[in-house]
């Protein structure tokens, strides 16, 4: 199918993830593309947007296998300038089976239940810290100085690194996000993210090197422990790893945070229902993943040709699940747009569906209860205090700037 036969079939509105409006509030736009073009090509995408539940759900399961074709198709001389970027083609996230299977079955010898339940010690250490050095402020930017540090802090201590060197893991991770989450309108994204991974890698190789001579009680050295069968990943999979748990749970733990603080604020009732009624806690923060997840599209390929509702998608073209779409189907949801901390029914796909589940869902739903639990019991009489400004990317949604401003709880 040509791109101008595709282009006949697009809906009332062409997606623009760079549109204003949609970056304001996309879902207008999706409930749209649901009813009436739920396999919508996109020309500033180039590739079908996917928005029904079902459809994403199930695309979530085709191939993931695009860092390495991305790579290959750049001219000789646009390889050169980003090169490092490579070493993302090794994250089981960008890999398919038989490789992810390897990646993924030693990731989750290192990161088991056990130790991610062991993880609650210090999780709540950096919550608290973190809280110390706001609570007297009577606001603060809750994306710079809370959400945008928690999950990085918490990785590096997992990782064993030092506290002071999170600042660089973060501008390192911000730096990568460039490429991996699509930032629009930047020329030089990818040599920026290039140079991000270089850096980081060499940083990881260094700790690598050091773990290998004295194995110590953290992440690095449980990675390079793990064992399957005889089967152990090799020093590249090792750093590439470490780069994408780095940057991956701060981007999108972030993220959560940042909107789940949002979807509060605009919904006084319910943040008042989960004042009164603490015990909501894990509740509310399934509600606001499904309410408004961090993720707005991963990236699949299509592995063979396939029709979808009389749709034809050939092999090779690029499809856009869009998860924060499938989270509020009508057909799958009642009410999808409110926000209804007591729904009960929350079953999303903000961490994805099937083999590429993301494996830092357990920690997330460990360490985001324990944020906004000590973030209410600390802080009280919250409220926006200026203009949300949103992150700018293709992939991910959330806040870049929310401030806020509030009173101490007195709750130490």
């Amino acid at each position: 199918m040509s791109t101008m036969e595709r282009t006949r079939s697009t809906s009332r509105r062409d997606y623009d993830p760079c549109d204003d409006a949609v970056v304001e509030d996309p879902f207008p736009t999706f409930h749209d593309l649901q009813q009436n073009d739920p396999v919508h090509w996109s020309r500033h995408l180039n590739g079908w947007v996917l928005t029904r539940h079902d459809d994403v759900r199930n695309a979530l399961l085709l191939s993931v296998n695009r860092i390495t074709p991305f790579l290959t198709h750049q001219s000789e001389r646009a390889r050169a300038g980003f090169h490092d970027l490579e070493l993302i083609a090794l994250w089981s996230s960008f890999n398919d089976a038989p490789a992810h299977t390897h990646l993924r079955g030693l990731m989750n010898r290192a990161i088991n239940p056990r130790y991610i339940a062991a993880a609650e010690p210090t999780i709540r250490d950096v919550v608290e810290r973190l809280l110390d050095r706001v609570c007297a402020q009577g606001g603060m930017d809750v994306i710079a100085e809370f959400a945008g540090r928690l999950p990085i802090s918490v990785m590096a201590r997992l990782l064993g690194l030092p506290s002071e060197d999170v600042d660089q893991l973060h501008d390192w991770s911000e730096e990568v996000n460039l490429f991996v989450g699509a930032a629009k309108g930047l020329a030089d994204k990818y040599q920026r993210a290039a140079r991000g991974v270089a850096d980081m890698s060499a940083y990881f190789r260094e700790v690598l090197g050091q773990r290998k001579s004295a194995p110590a009680e953290d992440l690095v050295s449980r990675l390079i422990a793990a064992d399957v069968d005889g089967d152990r990943m090799s020093d590249d999979e090792i750093v590439a790893t470490c780069v994408m748990l780095t940057y991956a749970g701060h981007v999108t733990t972030a993220h959560l945070i940042g909107n789940g603080v949002l979807a509060l604020l605009r919904n006084p009732s319910q943040l008042a229902l989960l004042r009164q009624d603490p015990s909501l806690i894990r509740a509310a923060v399934e509600e606001m993943f499904r309410y408004d997840g961090p993720i707005q599209a991963m990236v699949r390929v299509a592995d063979r040709d396939m029709e979808l509702h009389g749709t034809a998608i050939r092999h090779g073209d690029r499809l856009f699940p869009m998860l924060n779409a499938a989270n509020r189907d009508p057909e799958r949801f009642d009410d999808p747009d409110a926000f209804n901390i007591v729904r009960g029914d929350t079953r999303h796909i903000v961490f994805g569906y099937g083999p590429h589940t993301c494996i830092g869902m357990p920690l997330a739903r460990l360490e985001i209860p324990i944020a906004f639990a000590r973030l209410l019991e600390r802080i009280d009489a919250i409220e926006l205090a200026g203009p949300v400004r949103w992150i700018n990317s293709v992939a991910f949604r959330g806040p870049a700037t929310l401030p806020v401003t509030f009173g101490a709880a007195g709750h130490a």
